[in-house]
């Protein structure tokens, strides 16, 4: 499905950083800049990707410094030769930067591009300096001219003077599923691995399942999920691959039955559309998710919905092993195609509408 788009002026895209990963949002957002905008320039801390550079009219890294010295150097730059859109992330120095270059200009806006929550900063990190400077930072995104929030419109962020809604993306593209069930249930994790993101949950409930599973883990090892894995009963087998190159991942996706995806109620995690839900159905793979309003609104009728607790997980791990063949084919081949339906290439399209309204200053609220 091809989705037009219309015209988009110039655009200045800042953000602290581009993972060369294109299953993240920052590239994806960063491509449509460059796909879509007339002029399109990409300011960022750290290097910038080869694709997206090469796509880029203009591109420029920041010194390393301090989170305010970045902001006045990115608002300067701005101000220099101003883009019809400063479009930057959510973080501390770009917001600022938005709010500085723009605050006195009235032939650019600010639109913020809220892919994930700021509360996390406090979440993470409930004893540091971020318990206040969050709360700073969200009271500073409320200046912007309009933001654009990746997850459910109920999500109570009150950022912009206007908001829309976006979805995370699929890599439809990189990933074909081969639609079998293993004899033996086969369940991967990838993306932020950790105990208290759904880790402890998952070792509880291997505890309590029937049936045996083999269990593949994909990112960054941490202590305390190695010792939890390593207490599971014998007769399941797990292993943590640690970080690996995106396409493994997509990989060992496709050739599993069930992709992990059980987030604790934390506030943040409410509304949001876990990139890994996306990959998950992508694969044809059927997810086992949070009953959340995000997940629930990325996953429809393709996924299994829990409370995050380890009875539920058990049982939902179950009554997919036990599931027939051709039903679970079936539940598979519906996730592909809501996956189809979420490609990072109509979320690219989204986001330049969604650009677009906001210069045009066509506003739904």
């Amino acid at each position: 499905m091809t989705l037009l788009v219309p015209d988009l002026g110039s655009v200045t895209y800042y953000v602290p950083s581009i993972p060369d990963i294109p299953g993240t949002a920052r590239y994806q957002h960063a491509l449509a800049i460059t796909n879509h905008a007339d002029v399109s320039k990409i300011i960022s801390n750290e290097e910038i990707p080869e694709t997206i550079r090469d796509k880029a009219n203009q591109h420029s890294t920041i010194p390393d410094s301090s989170a305010l010295s970045k902001a006045h150097s990115a608002s300067s730059e701005f101000k220099k030769n101003p883009s019809d859109l400063f479009f930057t992330t959510f973080h501390y120095e770009t917001a600022v930067a938005g709010m500085l270059a723009t605050s006195r200009n009235e032939n650019s806006q600010w639109i913020v591009d809220v892919y994930d929550s700021p509360v996390q900063y406090r979440l993470n990190s409930p004893w540091s300096h971020h318990s206040i400077g969050s709360r700073v930072l969200e009271q500073l995104l409320g200046f912007a001219n309009h933001a654009i929030i990746t997850g459910h419109p109920q999500n109570p962020g009150r950022y912009g003077n206007h908001r829309s809604y976006l979805d995370n993306g699929t890599p439809v593209d990189l990933i074909r599923p081969d639609f079998e069930k293993g004899d033996r249930l086969r369940v991967v994790w990838v993306g932020s691995p950790r105990m208290d993101r759904g880790g402890q949950l998952l070792v509880d409930a291997l505890h309590q399942t029937k049936t045996s599973v083999n269990i593949d883990v994909y990112g960054e090892k941490h202590s305390q999920l190695e010792s939890g894995i390593q207490n599971i009963p014998d007769k399941h087998k797990a292993t943590h691959h640690g970080k690996k190159p995106y396409g493994e991942c997509l990989e060992a996706v496709s050739r599993s039955d069930v992709g992990y995806c059980v987030l604790p109620a934390r506030s943040d995690w409410l509304y949001a559309h876990p990139i890994k839900l996306g990959e998950y159905l992508a694969g044809g793979t059927v997810p086992i998710a949070s009953n959340f309003p995000g997940m629930m609104q990325v996953g429809g009728k393709a996924a299994y919905y829990v409370s995050p607790d380890a009875k539920q997980i058990a049982t939902a791990l179950d009554e997919i092993s036990s599931l027939p063949e051709e039903t679970y084919v079936n539940l598979a081949k519906c996730g592909r195609s809501r996956a189809e339906s979420r490609s990072w290439s109509q979320v690219r399209s989204q986001l330049a509408t969604q650009l677009s309204v906001a210069q045009t200053g066509v506003h739904s609220n």
